[in-house]
């Protein structure tokens, strides 16, 4: 079996020596000479399965370890070998951290093709071949979801929980601990563990399927647990390189990886957050928590892990009486907030301290994580069948060519009907949709309203506070009134494909006055 390498390199001269190196080694096939960095991803799909890609340092305005880490994520099965003209033991360091297997010299000479080159190959035939034997779908990998927190004490190991079991009926979960020195999603869960993603730091470079499911804790409802350590100085020896492997692993072992990645920022969740599909950041509805969360995403952008406008602000333990509302968190924090979860008091309490949170169910919380999963994970695709086509003799084709004639015709009748029906279901459900919107402004109109009141303004100025809380397109046809002097009603109509199809949506909120 050949060895499959796709390089990539901008400069002339090392692409023509690569070619006449690689064109004398044996058993190497040059599948392609990717000149731009930023076609790698195109050219990955294009060529299929590749053992190695050799990637140039020096890539005109691009560097080659970004495009090292671009190639891993999209490949994590095909081994990565970076070209560097004065290879250095930095030079290696860096390139391991970005998911390298090797750095040769630019270009290599015949040996290093024959060592590092054919080593890198194996590595990446063996890591198919336990994907293949373990049963992990080498061709379809699942999301990652990176949960942390702006400080400690925010609810995200919860929130990282409750998030998995809202998806776990419908696909594979599996939780990572990977709050290394404090994780507690072990003691949430109720069960004690004996093993760790310590334990796969080792293998963390052949990871099979057997290898997870060894480490891993069934924790019921149809999640898997990877835990952190007990004891948290363990947690030193989960460096970058592993938790690119181990998370690049589990992403083809699962259909949905979902990782609490704590409130503190260490090489480990720094990897989580730049491979997670979606990062989730929680705060609560204080000013600390708040300036904390602006700090963490400054720090994010700064560190080139993640990029502000990719975090998704969850607003945690929020309730109307809180002097800093939702509202105001895009403000202080500068990204718009992704859902807000309430304050549910001694209900969460209890289950928290007898470790029943996965078999408890707190309806007004349970609504609030699903919108949030609604929000960050798009719905599972229904699997796609494939059979394979059956050998037919002459008589049954013909007989098969007129039942597909009638069937034609019964198509062109039935389509119309089919479009039809399905075109008044989507009206009917982006409808359904906009009610529950209207909903929604009503109770924050409402809410501002009360607040506007509650401060001293009168109804001109509370009817302006009340107008610039509404959105564009629900701004129109709106009222307010007064049900009493300690309550405030806001109705909104809703937006209608078919006028007056939908009634209006209202929401009352008590006036908490000030004292004077």
């Amino acid at each position: 079996m050949s060895t499959r390498v796709l390089v990539v390199t901008s400069r002339p001269t090392i692409r023509e020596q690569v070619r006449a190196v690689l064109a004398e080694a044996e058993g190497i096939e040059l599948v392609e000479i990717v000149e731009d960095g930023a076609e790698i991803v195109s050219a990955l799909d294009r060529v299929g399965s590749v053992d190695v890609v050799l990637v140039d340092e020096m890539l005109g305005d691009r560097n080659g370890l970004d495009v090292a880490r671009e190639v891993g994520l999209a490949r994590p099965l095909s081994a990565i070998v970076l070209m560097a003209s004065h290879p250095t033991s930095e030079m290696l360091s860096a390139a391991m951290d970005a998911g390298a297997r090797s750095i040769v010299a630019a270009p290599p000479s015949l040996e290093e093709v024959g060592s590092r080159i054919e080593s890198a190959a194996a590595w990446s035939r063996s890591a198919r071949r336990h994907v293949a034997s373990d049963v992990i779908p080498a061709g379809e990998a699942g999301q990652v979801i990176a949960v942390a927190g702006a400080k400690g004490g925010v609810g995200t190991t919860l929130i990282a929980l409750l998030l998995a079991r809202s998806r776990a009926a419908d696909r594979s979960v599996c939780l990572v601990d990977l709050d290394l020195q404090t994780g507690d999603l072990a003691a949430y869960s109720g069960i004690q563990v004996r093993r760790n993603i310590v334990d796969l730091v080792e293998v963390a470079d052949e990871l099979s399927g057997r290898a997870i499911g060894e480490t891993t804790y069934d924790i019921g409802h149809g999640l898997r647990l990877l835990p952190a350590p007990s004891d948290g100085e363990l947690g030193e020896d989960v460096t970058a390189r592993a938790a690119r492997l181990i998370i690049a692993a589990l992403r083809y072992q699962y259909d949905l990886v979902v990782v609490d990645c704590g409130s503190r920022l260490d090489d480990a969740t720094s990897i989580a957050l730049e491979l997670a599909d979606r990062a989730v950041l929680v705060a609560t509805p204080d000013v600390p928590a708040l300036r904390a969360a602006r700090r963490m995403i400054g720090l994010w952008q700064r560190l080139e892990v993640r990029d502000p406008a990719a975090v998704d602000l969850v607003i945690n333990r929020a309730t109307r009486s809180s002097e800093v509302q939702p509202a105001l968190a895009p403000k202080l924090t500068g990204v718009p907030v992704t859902a807000v979860l309430p304050e549910v008091g001694s209900a969460l309490e209890d289950v928290m301290n007898t470790a029943t949170v996965l078999e408890a169910r707190i309806s007004v919380l349970d609504r609030a994580v699903e919108g949030l999963a609604l929000a960050v994970l798009p719905p599972v695709a229904a699997p796609v069948i494939r059979i394979a086509p059956q050998e037919l003799d002459p008589k049954q084709r013909r007989g098969r060519r007129r039942l597909a004639d009638r069937e034609a015709g019964q198509i062109v009748v039935e389509t119309p009907i089919i479009i039809g029906i399905v075109l008044v279901l989507t009206l009917l459900a982006i409808q359904l949709l906009l009610f529950g919107v209207s909903h929604i402004v009503a109770s924050n109109a409402a809410d501002e309203a009360a607040r506007g009141y509650a401060i001293g303004l009168d109804d001109n100025g509370v009817r302006d506070a009340v107008q610039d809380a509404i959105p564009t397109g629900w701004d129109s046809g709106w009222a307010l009134d007064r049900n009493g002097p300690d309550t405030v009603r806001v109705t909104i109509r809703t937006p209608s494909i078919v006028p007056s199809m939908i009634p209006e949506a209202g929401s009352t909120a008590p006036i908490l006055w000030e004292p004077r």
